[in-house]
């Protein structure tokens, strides 16, 4: 009796970037809010304000906080109202371990204050700008038109594959 083998073959037709699922994030980095200082009082008022400016922070990227939890804590609030006046009334999450570790989901603007007397007030608050998690590619420049470069080809600058872009001009300079 003969066996066949047969080898699965994977055919290629141009490289993309799959979509992440929204729950499964890469790893991102790790940040220690206030660094040396950690979350605590700070003697400049505008010190966390500094000290977030200074960084850039992307989706999957981690706030850790450490703090004494008898005297401090963490709250996530909503809008910039809210972080401006110090309002701990609605939080949108309470951390209050001394160990805190806050992974950054989405985009935008997230805001941390401190709920004990006097503190926030004082400076302990962080606003956090967050940027998405993939960046836009360069465009690059055309050295030569080619007829591949037109819209009756199929092929479009528009074309969010880079790899397609340069098959066919690979394709194109072997012909001409």
């Amino acid at each position: 009796m003969r066996y066949r083998t047969e080898t699965p073959l994977l055919v290629v037709r141009g490289w993309s970037h799959p979509s992440l699922p929204r729950k499964i994030l890469p790893l991102g980095k790790n940040y220690k809010v206030g660094d040396s200082n950690e979350w605590s009082v700070p003697e400049e008022s505008d010190f966390y304000y500094k000290w977030s400016e200074e960084k850039q922070f992307h989706v999957g990227d981690n706030l850790l906080f450490y703090y004494n939890d008898q005297v401090n804590d963490v709250l996530e609030v909503s809008s910039d109202l809210e972080f401006i006046s110090c309002d701990t009334s609605s939080p949108v999450a309470t951390h209050n371990t001394g160990q805190d570790l806050i992974k950054l989901t989405k985009p935008g603007i997230q805001y941390f204050i401190s709920s004990k007397t006097g503190q926030c007030e004082a400076g302990l608050k962080l606003r956090v700008v967050v940027r998405p998690l993939f960046r836009a590619l360069p465009r690059t420049r055309r050295m030569r038109s080619s007829p591949l470069d037109r819209s009756s080809s199929g092929y479009t600058d528009s074309d969010p594959n880079p790899i397609t872009k340069h098959f066919f001009l690979m394709i194109w300079f072997w012909i001409s």
